[in-house]
């Protein structure tokens, strides 16, 4: 099931490394380890942060900790718990500020959420990662405080001039490549013999689209057997024959896990590259979205290196999911 972006904590680029996250824990002269309280995974300040926040983060990703190897699981740890305390900070940072968000932005806010995914899906979500709607509405207004914050409080980056669009584009061409791709329609069948006898009748000058209609079992079979655009090393193994083939020629029987399959293409894209022209605007949205992250992070770095932290080594060490 694909999941569209959910509530998460503010997605920093930046990370701090393992040992300065054991040097903020060890180092502090202020604040000892032992000042932590036993419930918090850390503190902020002196203020604790509890660990159900952290236990509630990382339902929110889906993931269990179980599932990875000990080197994945401190490291996915490690980054969650700063996220976490990112978001502490920005939040108290907006209610120093008196940013506030009304109760009528969060209902816009959820019913947009909930018209983009549909009340199935959400539903679906919020079970799997073990949310109620209280707290995913609590999650979501915190993330509204948080992007206001951003937006009012870190001045925007400077849009990108053309020159240095085109500096970017001269300098990376292997981003602004076009896979080779050819539009393709399939038809899927559970036998040789019936692949073979639909391939006669589309030699004779059958349809592709009304036989895809009336004989695959391929999910796009409705629509005529239409694939769209695949991409050269984006297919499953034995699709690799659509690239062999002109448009309008019939394939030959093609067995694959899936059953037995006929193509034939109706466009064949070859791999080149962008014009400039054609990535411009694309490029400039990409790079001011960059410079405005990194302005972001920049922000935050600020803030954080004038907080005292404190992280739990044990309680983090020990965690296993559940608070």
């Amino acid at each position: 099931m694909r999941h569209p972006p959910f509530v998460r904590w503010p997605n920093r680029a930046w990370r701090a490394p393992i040992s300065v996250l054991i040097a903020w824990a060890l180092g502090a002269a202020v604040a000892r380890a032992d000042d932590v309280p036993p419930s918090a995974i850390a503190t902020i300040d002196r203020a604790p942060v509890p660990v159900e926040r952290f236990a509630a983060a990382l339902r929110e990703t889906g993931v269990s900790l179980a599932s990875l190897e000990a080197e994945d699981r401190d490291r996915l740890k490690r980054e969650l718990l700063n996220e976490v305390i990112d978001n502490e900070l920005l939040l108290r940072e907006a209610r120093d500020r008196g940013i506030r968000v009304s109760d009528a932005d969060v209902a816009r806010a959820v019913a947009q959420a909930r018209a983009d995914i549909g009340a199935e899906e959400f539903s679906a979500v919020l079970k799997e990662r073990d949310l109620t709607v209280a707290e995913w509405e609590r999650r979501l207004r915190e993330q509204l405080l948080v992007s206001r914050l951003l937006s009012t409080a870190v001045p925007l980056a400077a849009v990108p001039t053309e020159a240095e669009l085109k500096t970017y584009y001269a300098r990376h061409p292997d981003e602004f490549f076009e896979t080779e791709a050819v539009d393709a329609r399939q038809i899927l069948v559970s036998s040789e013999s019936s692949a073979g006898a639909l391939r006669a009748l589309l030699l004779n000058g059958a349809d592709f689209g009304q036989v895809a209609t009336a004989y695959s079992t391929a999910p796009e079979a409705a629509d005529g057997g239409r694939l769209g655009f695949v991409e050269r090393g984006h297919v499953p193994e034995g699709f690799e024959v659509l690239f062999s083939l002109k448009p309008g020629e019939i394939s030959p029987v093609v067995h694959t896990s899936f059953g037995y399959h006929l193509f034939t293409i109706s466009e064949h894209r070859p791999a080149s590259r962008l014009s400039y022209r054609d990535v411009a605007d694309t490029l400039r949205e990409q790079l001011h979205r960059t410079r405005q992250e990194e302005a972001v992070d920049v922000w935050i770095r600020e803030r954080r290196s004038k907080a005292v932290i404190v992280i739990n080594e044990p309680l983090l060490a020990g965690f296993n999911g559940k608070p």
